[in-house]
């Protein structure tokens, strides 16, 4: 029972959604709160802007066990999985992040659990008996942490801006996610932790301005201009604000070399914006509104 205003969140699988009664046969059912499957699972320390909140999608819904059997799940593969973090955070931030792979993926097993697995639960064994079934949120975010490793090998001087740039500019979208993004269910989109280490075209607008595109003045006031040096044709400029919303998206009708952006309205501060150029490159970085 509830006495007066205000709110309470209820992480529960028992909750009542369909078959009530109607008010006619129990008047006291329009007290009732239907549940909101919003901002059910991401919370806590996942829910700051310099953390990555990692989503889990389907993997794959068969594998052959240890015994030679063919395990399948009711799942579609590349589908977001049930169990999936899914935001906005209590304040109506964009959560999660990104989504990698979740349920099921097969790690490698710990030697000395082999016997007992081998015994008690053969059925989640991978054939070999080296590698176990997994799954889950719980698998998606060390995928992204690995990733994360290797491109710090390879980049140690990165700053976690930088990082978080990179997870989520080298994004991946498909029929699953939609264009509809960044959203509380998919975040910006997939993983892509191959793009992400090579060296997706989500390249720092520092790294080729001089060469390939300007974006000026930075510093920017109310207007800013966008301009390819190749004479390649812009389909598109994106850009979001420092908790990850996007706040303007203009695709032209006629595509150009040079677009100008009019920022007026937006607060003073650092945004991200991202410029799509019609060979299929992708440029991102930062700009400051003055």
């Amino acid at each position: 029972m509830a006495k007066g205003s205000g709110a309470y969140d209820v992480w529960s699988f028992d909750m009542v959604s369909s078959g009530l009664p109607s008010s006619a046969s129990y008047p006291a059912i329009v007290k009732y709160k239907l549940p909101d499957f919003a901002q059910n699972i991401c919370s806590s320390f996942q829910c700051s802007d310099i953390v990555l909140c990692v989503g889990q999608y389907v993997n794959r819904n068969n594998y052959i066990d240890v015994n030679g059997n063919l395990q399948t799940f009711a799942t579609t593969e590349g589908a977001l999985g049930a169990s999936s973090s899914r935001g906005p955070t209590r304040d109506g931030r964009i959560k999660p992040d990104i989504t990698s792979t979740g349920e099921v993926t097969l790690a490698s097993l710990k030697l000395s659990s082999a016997a007992w697995f081998l015994a008690n639960q053969p059925f989640k064994l991978a054939q070999g008996g080296m590698h176990i079934r997994d799954g889950g949120t719980s698998s998606a975010a060390p995928v992204v942490a690995g990733a994360i490793a290797l491109y710090l090998q390879k980049n140690p001087t990165a700053d976690w801006q930088d990082i978080r740039n990179r997870v989520l500019l080298c994004s991946k979208q498909d029929n699953f996610t939609g264009s509809n993004l960044p959203n509380n269910s998919w975040g910006i989109g997939k993983f892509d932790a191959f793009s992400m280490v090579s060296g997706c075209a989500a390249l720092s607008v520092d790294e080729k301005n001089s060469r390939q595109l300007l974006i000026y003045p930075n510093p920017t006031g109310d207007r800013l201009t966008v301009r390819s040096n190749d004479n390649i044709q812009i389909s598109g400029v994106v850009v979001y604000n420092s908790l990850g919303e996007r706040i303007l998206d203009n695709k032209p009708n006629l595509l150009t070399e040079e677009m100008t952006l009019s920022l007026s309205g937006f607060p003073s501060g650092m945004y991200m914006i991202v410029t799509d150029l019609k060979n299929g490159k992708r440029f991102s970085g930062t700009i400051i509104k003055e």
